[in-house]
């Protein structure tokens, strides 16, 4: 068995503090032990968390994981495994009483993903334990609306990371279509560009949520819009052969194919949104500027001559332009974790629990069960605070001993 626990708190809260280059202020470093003693008893062969600090748009990501020792502390282990994880960065050398004060003025947020491992789809080992990504992290051109309600466009590194217990045995992509997940660990390294090593199921949760969470991100919507909606069948990635065979040469769009395509969507939303400030999103369902967008994205797609596009080629039939070049502007839109993990799940097979995150929403953590339990507690350290912390644990009881033992009030779970 295995839990997934966290925590997400405005940095004002995270100012309880007492000496320099602590992994975490000690009053969120005790939250976290008071719920780890508790859902440990699901499994503590190994554990991990990933730490996401915001503030001013900026975010810095961490993730340790670590294994046990025989009557080990998981706690500490996965503590010692942050330390050497961050070396010799700005936060083991920062004063924490004064970061932290200067990062509650700019609404920053901390962020704590954990999860505890007993090896049931795959012996305990580094590679096979939580937090997990897919992809590591890469620079991705962001767009996005600033507090004036312009659309600019940003550079994030951009990491997806997810927790996960239980089975997770397969995921329809394709309507009538059922990929096992044995097989999904070759499909997903042919569709996203890279393999991952690991046995267990929970990777192949992060890779299937890589590529569908796009919004915001050209390049990954087109992506997605491709490979779910012109592709029309599993093996079509690997030159119509079993994916066992993996002789076979991939037959995906490359990264310059890709990124091609995205420059072309990129430039037109550009010249789009270049005067709008509204609340709404300039391409919303049923608006003038969504059908101008995909007519515009269209015709530089398919100018209308009787020769087949270089863009096109052989990738996109011209009776799957339209469809595509929609596709894309709606998982641009849409695709935020949220929506993602909810698709996701209505077309996944198993019984499972599943955290996910990632830093183009650092104040944002998605959970989802399916025939498993997670439970939430939130609220503030005192009774006259602003709401400022949500905890979550797959054991219910880590939540309620954790609020008793640190005389939290204010809290609900």
């Amino acid at each position: 068995m295995c839990g997934n626990w966290g925590l997400l708190c405005l940095a004002e809260l995270a100012m309880m503090v007492s000496k320099p280059g602590e992994l975490l202020p000690q009053g969120l470093q005790r939250l976290l032990q008071q719920i780890i003693l508790v859902v440990e008893m699901r499994g503590a062969q190994a554990g991990g968390m990933a730490l996401a600090l915001e503030s001013d748009s900026k975010v810095r990501t961490f993730r340790a994981r670590a294994l046990k020792k025989k009557r080990g502390n998981l706690f500490q282990a996965i503590s010692a495994s942050l330390r050497r994880e961050l070396g010799g960065s700005w936060l083991s050398r920062c004063n924490p009483v004064s970061f932290f004060k200067r990062w509650s003025a700019s609404c920053g947020s901390v962020l704590v993903q954990g999860h505890s491992r007993f090896g049931t789809s795959s012996p305990p080992a580094i590679l096979e334990t939580h937090p997990h990504q897919w992809c590591p992290k890469e620079t991705l051109s962001f767009w996005r609306r600033n507090k004036d309600l312009e659309w600019r466009r940003e550079k994030v590194d951009f990491a997806l990371t997810i927790t996960h217990n239980g089975d997770f045995d397969a995921w329809q992509p394709y309507e009538g279509t059922t990929i096992d997940v044995h097989s999904m660990g070759r499909w997903l390294e042919l569709v996203l560009g890279v393999g991952h090593a690991a046995e267990g199921d929970s990777p192949k949760i992060a890779g299937v949520l890589e590529l569908l969470v796009c919004q915001g991100v050209w390049y990954k919507a087109v992506r997605c819009a491709y490979h779910l909606l012109v592709a029309s069948h599993v093996e079509q990635a690997n030159g119509w052969e079993p994916l066992s065979s993996h002789g076979a040469a991939a037959t995906v769009p490359g990264h310059a194919k890709l990124q091609a395509w995205a420059a072309i969507f990129e430039k037109v939303f550009e010249e789009t949104v270049l005067d709008i400030r509204a609340e709404e999103h300039p391409l919303e369902e049923g608006s003038r500027n969504l059908e101008d967008f995909i007519s515009d994205v269209t015709a530089e797609f398919d100018p209308g001559e009787s020769r087949t596009s270089p863009l096109l080629e052989d990738w996109i039939p011209k009776s799957k332009l339209q469809k595509f070049v929609s596709g894309a502007v709606e998982y641009f839109r849409d695709s935020d974790l949220f929506w993602s993990t909810l698709g996701f799940f209505r077309s996944a097979e198993g019984t499972f629990g599943l955290t996910v995150t990632g830093t183009g929403w650092p104040q944002t953590v998605v959970m989802a069960a399916k025939g498993q339990p997670m439970s939430v507690a939130f609220g503030c350290l005192n009774e006259s605070c602003f709401p400022a912390l949500a905890m979550w644990s797959s054991e219910r009881a880590a939540l309620v001993g954790t609020v008793q033992a640190a005389g939290l009030s204010g809290v609900s779970t």
